[in-house]
């Protein structure tokens, strides 16, 4: 049996990241390029980023601006754990062996 809501949310998924993907690269953009953006250049200044415009390069430099707030998402719990501590320990340092 074909699930032919799941197939449709499957291909708006795919089309949306490919949308996503594609639009910033200079290539597909008809007319008059845009001037880029103060904080595009800081992105470029990566070590890891890629200047081609294929859409794998493109995929991997998208990777690279989401990944600070994916890893501040993965840290956050933990820094509330350590300030809980802190707060409860206070600046002690160490809690006391009694």
């Amino acid at each position: 049996m074909t699930h032919y809501i799941q197939i449709e949310r499957w291909w708006e998924s795919v089309s949306s990241a490919y949308l996503l993907v594609s639009l910033p690269c200079s290539g597909l953009n008809s007319g008059k390029a845009a001037p880029q953006e103060p904080f595009i250049e800081k992105f470029r200044a990566h070590a890891c980023w890629h200047s081609s415009c294929s859409w794998t390069s493109r995929f991997h430099n998208l990777q690279l601006m989401i990944q600070p707030y994916v890893y501040f998402c993965l840290l956050k719990p933990w820094l509330l754990v350590f300030a809980l501590l802190l707060a409860f320990y206070g600046w002690q340092g160490q809690p006391s062996g009694d």
